[in-house]
């Protein structure tokens, strides 16, 4: 796999900061924002902290691809 950012990357890295927001949230105001959103419908809360969750998997297993990234240097 390349070390380049793709649209799958992207979508984790949004997932992710969703889900620290909604941690920071909690444990600062006791306010979970993706249960206020689902409302009543507790199975669309556990969906979506799954996604997150499995968001947070991948980004652990991609994590070596990014950290042996060589940075591109332009010449002057």
């Amino acid at each position: 796999m390349s070390s380049k950012l793709h649209i799958l990357d992207l979508v984790v890295l949004a997932l992710l900061c969703i889900g620290g927001l909604n941690w920071g949230l909690l444990g600062i105001a006791n306010f979970n924002l993706v249960s206020t959103l689902c409302g009543p419908y507790e199975a669309l809360a556990r969906v979506i902290y799954t996604i997150v969750g499995l968001a947070g998997v991948y980004l652990i297993v991609r994590a070596p691809t990014f950290l042996h990234e060589t940075p591109h240097v332009r010449p002057a």
